[in-house]
């Protein structure tokens, strides 16, 4: 807990005090000279009795908190007890990950008071961390500030929205609104789109049309079928904020819709390249929190602890690695695929391969010659 006082702003008080005292005793009045050294003893009294109440009032505090994840927000649910029963009105500081709005929301809180919903909008997907809030409060003339922090510590687990699936066609659709990719008896692709009165009455999807009160029809592509490897960068650049997402949550997304076709997923960055089955793999939030520690520990301890301090203060002191690691987000987020993980990924790539890459990456492989021809190719980090 900490405790401030703005000296300008009591100096001033305590100079009038003391001219007032100073003048009585000048002109020789008692009474203006009694009623200066009133002054003074009420001022003095009502900054120690504040600063004394309010500090017992928050280090009694006890924090009930309830987090309630919804599709695009997350309602943190706070009430403040303190067992001073005192109603103190009070200021909170939400501390959390970038992934969510913790900014701009309404701050007033009551001790002792209801319990107070805080709405986050969900920025990112992947795993966020609210890390915890700082409490608050300031005297009505605002020269006394008490203050403390209160270790939350909630992961978030952000999954990647049901709705943005992979259109894959003769071309690559940037439109992933109501996209859903299944796979024909045939074994070609088959996308789903708004039906055109041009086409064939023999392509509307009758199933879809009706769930969803509008005709839809189906368009093959010509690329044959669906991708049986799945080839996506993993490095730095992936986090690299652009637009509303991130590289890696548009890869998120897509692998979302090619979760079902069984193939196999490689992460290639990092100095590491690794291989899973794409459909096995349990949480797709957890792939951004992996990278993102990979990428925030290449930063030595001591840069984060000053990142840290600069944020919230002295309150470092109580975060753990794990809680430094997980809620601050990584500053070197430049780095692309190197040569030599472009050499690695050439030896994996073939002609039913998908790859997911940044932009950069992709001149990067143009200019070392990698062959692309049959690959299908999925570039991140444009802005949906």
């Amino acid at each position: 807990m900490s405790s401030a006082i703005k000296y300008n702003r009591s100096l001033i008080v305590y100079v009038l005090i003391a001219s007032l005292m100073y003048l009585g005793i000048y002109m020789k009045n008692a009474l203006l000279t009694f009623v200066g050294i009133s002054l003074f003893l009420v001022f003095t009294s009502y900054l120690l009795t504040w600063d004394l109440l309010t500090s017992l009032s928050l280090s009694l505090l006890d924090i009930n908190d309830e987090l309630v994840v919804m599709k695009d927000h997350v309602i943190l649910r706070i009430r403040a007890k303190s067992s001073l029963p005192l109603k103190i009105p009070a200021k909170i500081t939400l501390i959390c990950s970038p992934h969510l709005q913790c900014s701009n929301i309404d701050r007033d809180l009551i001790i002792n008071g209801k319990q107070k919903d805080l709405d986050l909008e969900i920025k990112w997907f992947g795993i966020a961390k609210i890390l915890g809030i700082v409490i608050k409060i300031v005297d009505p003339m605002g020269i006394v500030t008490n203050a403390t922090f209160i270790k939350l510590g909630h992961d978030v687990v952000i999954e990647p929205k049901e709705n943005a699936q992979l259109i894959i066609g003769k071309g690559l659709s940037r439109d992933l609104g109501n996209a859903v990719v299944f796979q024909s008896r045939s074994g070609d692709f088959v996308t789903l789109k708004e039906y055109d009165f041009s086409e064939p009455v023999s392509s509307i999807h009758w199933i879809t049309s009706a769930r969803v009160g509008n005709l839809v029809s189906t368009v093959r592509s010509e690329m044959g079928n669906l991708p049986k490897l799945i080839i996506m960068e993993y490095t730095p650049h992936m986090l690299k904020p652009a637009n509303k997402y991130r590289p890696i949550d548009e890869a998120l997304m897509y692998l979302r819709g090619l979760r079902s076709i069984g193939a196999l997923l490689i992460l290639i960055g990092n100095d590491i390249t690794k291989v899973m089955n794409l459909s096995r793999i349990a949480s797709l939030a957890d792939l951004e929190l992996r990278l993102r520690v990979l990428v925030i520990g290449m930063e030595g301890r001591e840069e984060l602890l000053e990142r840290a301090k600069r944020l919230i203060g002295n309150y470092v002191n109580k975060l753990s690695n794990d809680d430094l690691m997980t809620w601050l987000y990584p500053v070197n987020v430049s780095k692309g695929l190197s040569n030599d993980e472009i050499k690695v990924l050439t030896r994996y790539l073939r002609k039913d391969s998908l790859l997911i890459l940044s932009k950069e990456s992709l001149s990067n492989l143009i200019r070392s010659n990698v062959d692309l021809n049959g690959a299908q190719v999925i570039v991140v980090g444009e802005g949906i």
